[in-house]
């Protein structure tokens, strides 16, 4: 038993690394000489956007205004793939509802993933979460009808209300004894 849970405890430091290595591959990778589009997203907080990938790069709080500039400026993005700088502490509700997600490098200075952040993303298949995520806000993937798996959501103290809900595909979530869940109707119950 004890040794099962070393190797668990392995596994899952060799899949930290790993995603943590192909952030900042990601990370490095698009910046503001290369990026096809780029702008602003908060006080202290830029975007840039390259090949189906935005690089959210600075410190503080991520807000809609990249939105803004989008919509004034008639571009459509095609987000696939979305990493966070690890001083990005907050995002703005809602921030990356109904697109086209695939895969997200969180960063590991936040500790909420906020109220219907990513609601409606249906292409988005597995979580993989920073052991720096404590809470999972309202709705947040209400509506990804194909996420699998939550993976490394031991440390998670909350999950709000319908964060779950319409996630057909859910199979598999781990929380400690101590989370607090407010998921109903749980996935299941809405098939």
């Amino acid at each position: 038993d004890r040794r099962q849970r070393q190797m668990c405890i392995r596994d899952r430091d060799k899949r930290e690394q790993t995603w943590q290595n192909e952030k900042s591959e990601i990370m490095n990778s698009i910046n503001e000489d290369n990026a096809e589009y780029k702008g602003k997203c908060g006080a202290y907080t830029n975007w840039y956007y390259k090949n189906n990938t935005l690089v959210i790069k600075g410190k503080g709080s991520v807000i809609e205004d990249w939105k803004d500039y989008l919509r004034e400026n008639n571009i459509t993005l095609d987000i696939r793939t979305i990493a966070l700088d690890d001083n990005i502490t907050e995002m703005y509700p809602g921030t990356f509802m109904y697109s086209n997600v695939e895969t997200v490098y969180w960063s590991n200075g936040m500790e909420e993933i906020t109220r219907e952040a990513f609601f409606g993303c249906k292409k988005l298949k597995e979580i993989y979460l920073p052991s720096s995520i404590k809470k999972i806000g309202n709705s947040a993937f209400m509506g990804c009808e194909n996420i699998e798996k939550i993976e490394n959501s031991e440390q998670l103290e909350k999950i709000g209300d319908f964060a779950f809900a319409l996630c057909k595909q859910l199979k598999e979530i781990t929380v400690s004894n101590n989370c607090l869940l407010y998921t109903s109707p749980s996935p299941r119950d809405t098939r």
